[in-house]
């Protein structure tokens, strides 16, 4: 089975608009680098937004081939359509990127997102959110999970960097559930993973009150109420604390 993990830096986030100005492809089970290029652009002519996040300039791809060229879509193509598994950190993404240059894996394919996996393992739920877990960025992910960025190439944003913090991050996650597999194990992971929930609804709850006791005049302040709603708090986030330890430990 070939399973790759992929990521782009493009110029926006516009799949209609935006081009792709960097690619990058890894096998997923050795790290081995199977792709890893720049291109240039057809039509956008400067992306200051995105270019301050991934630092890729107008003059780092000035002249350099684009993703629309014939060979260079050849290239990643053959890559990816001969992937049984894809993977990334919000895969969909990179995919609409790469379908308008005619690029996509084959109907076969498992497409895996591995920001979603992390999401439902370290997601904090909230009331906010509607029930759904809240999905982290790549950069507080891989640091939560422990990846050491100076054994990368780049910094966070260059997209072989971020192929191997993702792929980093799917082989801890992938440990992890083969740890808390058995039935014990997983009874206690999901009774834990209420209990977080509850904690983070309790959390939201005391700060709503807190906000309305901050928001009174100071005259009808009661300081008792203001103490035991702090004191409150900082029992639960203490315990919340002790759980986000375990979880790591495991």
């Amino acid at each position: 089975m070939r399973r790759i993990i992929l990521d782009t830096e493009t110029t926006g986030l516009n799949a209609y608009l935006d081009e792709v100005l960097s690619l990058a492809i890894i096998d997923a089970d050795t790290g081995d680098v199977l792709h890893n290029k720049l291109y240039g652009t057809a039509q956008r002519k400067e992306w200051p937004g995105a270019e301050a996040v991934n630092g890729i300039s107008p003059a780092d791809v000035d002249g350099l081939p684009t993703l629309y060229d014939d060979d260079e879509q050849a290239i990643a193509a053959e890559i990816i359509g001969a992937a049984d598994w894809v993977g990334g950190w919000n895969t969909e993404f990179d995919l609409k990127m790469l379908f308008g240059y005619q690029i996509a894996p084959r109907d076969d394919a498992e497409i895996v997102d591995i920001m979603k996996l992390d999401a439902e393992i370290c997601g904090m739920y909230t009331p906010l959110q509607g029930g759904s877990a809240k999905y982290r960025s790549l950069m507080n992910a891989a640091t939560w999970w422990g990846f050491d960025l100076a054994s990368a190439p780049g910094v966070f944003h260059n997209a072989e960097t971020d192929c191997l913090a993702t792929r980093y991050v799917w082989r801890r996650i992938m440990q992890w559930k083969n740890a808390i597999w058995n039935t014990e194990n997983r009874a206690v992971y999901l009774a834990a993973r209420y209990m977080m929930r509850d904690i983070m609804q309790s959390c939201s709850q005391i700060q709503s009150e807190m906000l309305a006791i901050m928001c009174e005049p100071d005259d009808a302040k009661n300081g008792k109420n203001v103490n035991a709603r702090l004191h409150e708090i900082e029992k639960i986030c203490g315990f919340a604390q002790i759980c986000f330890y375990r979880r790591r430990r495991v």
